[in-house]
């Protein structure tokens, strides 16, 4: 087991740390391991011998960015949901829906998103980050399917459905809108997933599960 290296945990957690520390303050274009040896207080000998490669330090902190930003808001949302309130199934709807939005403009998930654009044209790393994206991707569906009201009844492949749509179109707004900001925007994407959220949950008259889908041809009688 490695010894502790202080305060800051072990040695490699204070690199982690720092890495994203860099990341988030700094930015992809000026992260460098020396820059990130310095914050942690290491040589950057020490630095190399737990990380050899930039590559795998820059894994390493975008799994820490988000494991500490869903960490951070899952508590936030079980603090919702252990009080003393009574909500309806929309206002339920919408806090989990404001905690996710609020998760995915975390200046930590943001600086996740960053390395995994520069990953378009690094196969490499792309690959290594692949596992490390595809888990905020389950985990965020999972925290959004479980938080649901009782009252929502889907099956697996519709909630998965619903899922995607809400979380694809928080992740793209919130990446977007660090180019272009419109709060206007924002709140209209808002309240049009809860809308679509509600609907689901309650469908109307003529409404279709899955419209993509083609359902099962019924037999007739002759």
């Amino acid at each position: 087991m490695e010894k502790s290296a202080g305060p800051g945990g072990t040695t490699r957690d204070r690199i982690v740390s720092a890495a994203v520390a860099e990341l988030v303050e700094r930015g992809l274009g000026a992260f460098t391991t020396p820059r990130v040896a310095a914050r942690a207080g290491l040589a950057q000998g020490t630095l190399f011998r737990h990380f050899p490669t930039k590559r795998g330090l820059l894994v390493a902190a975008v799994e820490e960015a988000i494991n500490s930003t869903v960490r951070d808001y899952v508590e936030v949302l079980f603090t919702h949901l252990s009080s003393e309130q009574k909500r309806g199934d929309r206002e339920l709807v919408e806090v989990v829906i404001g905690i996710l939005w609020d998760a995915y403009r975390d200046e930590r998930v943001l600086a996740a998103y960053e390395v995994r654009s520069a990953a378009r044209t690094d196969s490499q790393l792309a690959e290594a980050l692949a596992p490390v994206l595809a888990a905020i991707d389950v985990g965020s569906g999972d925290f959004f399917a479980l938080t649901m009201p009782e009252t929502f009844r889907l099956s697996g492949r519709d909630m998965r459905a619903v899922t995607r749509v809400v979380v694809n179109a928080l992740q793209g707004r919130a990446f977007t809108r660090t180019s272009f900001p419109d709060p206007e925007a924002d709140a209209v994407l808002l309240t049009g997933l809860a809308d679509f959220v509600m609907s689901m949950m309650n469908p109307g008259p003529g409404h279709i599960n899955n419209p993509s889908i083609p359902s099962k041809p019924q037999n007739r009688r002759k």
